[in-house]
């Protein structure tokens, strides 16, 4: 779509996909909008899907090195073992250490 185009446009359609899920998850099963909403969060996944398939994505190591903006980000969203502080960070992306992210090309 010319939307994967433009600058900030495969961002806004995974912002659109989440606001639709939330507008989903608090619609009445009784809303004459449903089936729309239904429909719209589809195709979106379907979109999405092949935005996000292996030929588009690009692996990437992360090192110390790494501009600080990426290890700040992958601090924040760290489920399993929650960051502490830099030094941390430090710690897991120092030497014999392998540290891995996909990236997408339209995504900042």
């Amino acid at each position: 779509t010319h939307l994967s185009r433009i600058d900030g446009g495969v961002k806004f359609l995974v912002d659109l996909r989440c606001d639709i899920l939330v507008l989903l998850s608090n619609l009445d099963s009784k809303s004459p909008h449903l089936l729309a909403v239904q429909q719209l969060n589809s195709a979106l996944k379907e979109l999405l899907n092949l935005f996000f398939s292996v030929e588009f994505l690009d692996l990437q190591q992360i090192t110390w090195s790494s501009p600080a903006s990426l290890l700040q980000k992958i601090s924040e969203y760290e489920a399993v073992h929650p960051v502490r502080s830099w030094s941390d960070i430090k710690q897991r992306v120092g030497p014999y250490r392998r540290c891995f992210i996909f990236t997408h090309r339209s995504l900042p």
